[in-house]
């Protein structure tokens, strides 16, 4: 079972990969047969290329995507990473409310993800919110 400490820095490189918008760094922190759910309900990205084509398709909709840590609680070898998205979409753009829970390799490495949010509950970026 991955560490506490590998878990964090997993979580960490995942939300930095958005930040600076890093379609590598974002593979690399799966495990090669990951499966992301996002949001739950809809149909899962299983594997790196399906991961890759998860990650194109979200660039298609927001010129920039930051996720915004509110809080990660790591336990018994799983997390759950409550945070804000913060879609940029030319001069404006959307928040969108999300919980990730998410599993973990031996290695650390994320094995799924199932992302609950709601595109109902999206609110406008404030005015002068600006991408980092």
């Amino acid at each position: 079972m991955a560490t506490e400490d590998e878990i964090r820095t997993t979580v960490a490189a995942y939300v930095d990969a958005y930040k600076t918008n890093d379609r590598a760094a974002f593979l690399e922190v799966w495990a090669s047969d990951g499966v992301l759910e996002d949001p739950v309900g809809t149909p899962a990205h299983t594997g790196t290329a399906a991961l890759g084509a998860f990650w194109d398709g979200a660039r298609e909709l927001a010129d920039r995507i930051e996720l915004i840590p509110q809080s990660v609680i790591v336990a018994g070898g799983e997390a759950a990473m409550n945070f804000e998205v913060h879609a940029f979409m030319g001069e404006g753009g959307m928040v969108i409310k999300v919980i990730d829970i998410m599993t973990f390799d031996d290695d650390g490495r994320l094995t799924t993800v199932r992302a609950y949010w709601d595109m109902a509950s999206a609110t406008p970026l404030e005015a002068g919110t600006t991408a980092s």
